[in-house]
């Protein structure tokens, strides 16, 4: 079994880069410099400092720039306010964020159940295998112990201990008779 292959952080990432895609018609991943990827990117990071918990680095490592980029992209967010497209697609993104947040974090603990569960079953069936293992190694022993012992020795060894003291008393009793 793998471990969770994605986080909360990283699902909104990508559904924060989806939208804005989207909305603007390109691939903010790309490398371009073009007024409009800047712009669109530097929307995603401003919405991105607000929704999503994550380092810079991760946040621009998703759109394959560095943090350095993504402190300058917010400083100019500043400056796009002024064109009404990149303030309604930061305005329709952050209501997106808001309805992807809840739904995000209900996704991601249904991940974090399914994966405990099988986590769970795999215990279980673990337990199973050391259950039969030590079951086996107690009939092993068993059988060690009763090699070259005579029907008596043998009969002796499976008595329960109150049994054993009763039969030892009665032994000893005899050979001081003797």
């Amino acid at each position: 079994m793998s471990k969770l292959k994605t986080t909360k952080n990283e699902i909104m990432i990508s559904r924060l880069i989806e939208y804005i895609n989207d909305y603007a018609g390109i691939d903010i991943r790309h490398n371009s410099r073009k007024s409009h990827y800047v712009f669109s990117r530097a929307t995603y990071f401003r919405i991105a400092a607000e929704y999503i918990p994550d380092t810079l680095s991760n946040v621009a490592r998703a759109v394959n720039r560095d943090h350095a980029t993504a402190i300058h992209a917010r400083k100019l967010y500043s400056e796009l306010e002024r064109y009404n497209t990149y303030r309604n697609m930061y305005n329709d993104a952050c209501a997106y964020m808001d309805f992807v947040e809840e739904a995000t974090v209900q996704e991601h603990k249904e991940n974090v159940e399914s994966s405990i569960a099988a986590y769970a079953e795999q215990v279980a069936r673990l337990n199973d295998v050391i259950r039969m293992q030590n079951e086996k190694l107690k009939q092993q022993k068993e059988l060690l112990d009763k090699i070259g012992l005579e029907e008596h020795e043998i009969k002796y060894r499976d008595l329960p201990s109150e049994k054993k003291y009763v039969f030892k008393e009665r032994v000893n009793a005899i050979l001081k008779m003797i």
